[in-house]
């Protein structure tokens, strides 16, 4: 869409011709395949446009967010393999269940507290850099000009 200049208003957008959907696609690689076959038929790129339905924003799985997962996961990894070394007899025959459990918890919240300050260490992140997310689209619709919509569904009813 052109953008012309208003002494009043500032920047307005220039209106464009009707335009109708000739096929929606749930993949962009192919909403983008049917955009290069109408261009290789002769259809204007100017006469195209390919829109986005259905747009919701996912938030990152940043790095920061995988390390806290990691240092609890680590915790309570170390806190089973007590239990574990406990109820197969590797630890001390004097220990009870209960104590397998205090040295268990004990462990996992050293090696969780170890894993989340290395890991802190090691994603500390750049500001210049923001974690973001991304963009997910339900369908892409590709729409044409009046003038060029007849031989652009025949073009890719094909």
């Amino acid at each position: 869409m052109a953008v012309v200049e208003s002494p009043n208003t500032g920047w307005k957008p220039q209106p464009m011709s009707e335009r109708i959907v000739v096929r929606c696609y749930s993949d962009y690689h192919e909403a983008k395949r049917a955009v290069d076959r109408l261009r290789v038929a002769s259809i204007p790129r100017k006469r195209i446009t390919v829109f986005g339905r259905g747009l919701a924003w996912r938030e990152a799985f940043t790095a920061t967010r995988f390390v806290k997962s990691a240092a609890a996961g680590g915790a309570l990894l170390a806190a089973a393999a007590a239990l574990i070394l406990w109820a197969f007899g590797g630890l001390d025959s004097d220990f009870s269940w209960l104590g397998a459990l205090v040295a268990g918890a004990g462990l996992g919240a050293v090696l969780g507290a170890a894993l989340g300050v290395a890991g802190w260490q090691l994603t500390r992140r750049d500001r210049t850099v923001p974690e973001t997310g991304h963009v997910d689209v339900d369908h892409y619709e590709v729409l044409v000009e009046m003038s060029h919509a007849d031989r652009a569904r025949e073009l890719l009813s094909e």
